[in-house]
């Protein structure tokens, strides 16, 4: 990359984002609340939660990948963000910063709210259940920005090149292993290991890596199944940076490929 371009920061880049957005709303009088959503458990698992992402419309707009945020728009006043209070648990837990608690929280979001009683509400991302909402303006704020978030900044491209090159550099570490006597599970191993070691936070999605019959699943899972020569591997991987992924489903052979024998034609042998 040429030294004299600047690559936008994160922060200047929400700005623009915001300022795009509320562009394409246009004026209209309603409230907007976009949601992150909230921790899911995992059940009969006592404390354990699925991996939280937070909805790509709130990370858009935030870059915040913390449950229970609130970004909230009023035509008139822009843009509020609304985290959810950090608590000592949490702390101890996920080892959550104090900083994190500084600013508005959730729990002032109640008073937003009834300052604007009077007027619309349209819920983006992921909206609590019982959550006021004009669904048909939701769907028109939604279109306008999906508009928006169409083409891709500078800080978008270059955290999905960081997932590429994690996917690429697994994949070509993945592939040698093909070997007969080696197992789904342990390219699995290998292959994901790899794309941490050049950067990815996380796979993008449950690996899959089918051997045999297993390649004809789509979403197979790796066992401890072994290769045979000569037959067919699928992969379909893909690593993850900063909310960005990159998905890559390649077929391979076991070993060397074999090419098929030519039949020689009878009436072409040449007569004893």
């Amino acid at each position: 990359m040429d030294s004299a371009v600047e690559v936008p920061t994160i922060e200047r880049e929400l700005l623009r984002r915001r300022a795009a957005v509320a562009a394409e709303w246009g004026r209209q009088d309603a409230g907007v609340l976009v949601g992150a959503g909230a921790l899911i458990p995992r059940p009969g698992r006592d404390d354990a939660t699925y991996r939280f992402e937070a909805h790509s419309e709130y990370y858009y707009l935030t870059d915040r990948n913390r449950p229970g945020g609130v970004l909230a728009f009023d035509p008139d006043e822009g843009w509020v963000n609304f985290v959810a209070p950090v608590t000592a648990s949490d702390r101890l837990w996920s080892g959550a910063p104090a900083a994190d608690i500084e600013g508005l929280t959730t729990d002032d979001l109640e008073g937003w709210l009834a300052a604007r009683a009077g007027r619309s509400m349209a819920w983006l991302g992921s909206a609590p259940a019982a959550a006021r909402s004009d669904a048909e303006l939701a769907d028109e704020l939604r279109f306008g920005l999906s508009r928006v978030r169409r083409p891709k900044d500078a800080v978008e491209l270059e955290r999905m090149r960081v997932a590429q090159r994690a996917t690429r550099a697994a994949f070509a570490v993945a592939v040698p292993r093909l070997r007969e006597g080696t197992s789904e599970r342990e390219v699995q191993i290998e292959l994901e290991a790899e794309a941490l070691r050049h950067g990815a936070e996380a796979m993008a999605y449950d690996t899959i890596v089918g051997g045999g019959v297993n390649s004809a699943v789509l979403h197979f899972a790796p066992t401890s199944r072994r290769f045979a020569a000569g037959e067919l591997v699928l992969i379909d991987a893909g690593a993850e940076y900063l909310g960005y992924a990159s998905d890559i489903t390649r077929t391979y052979p076991v070993g060397r490929p074999r090419r098929p024998r030519r039949r020689r034609d009878a009436a072409a042998r040449p007569s004893k």
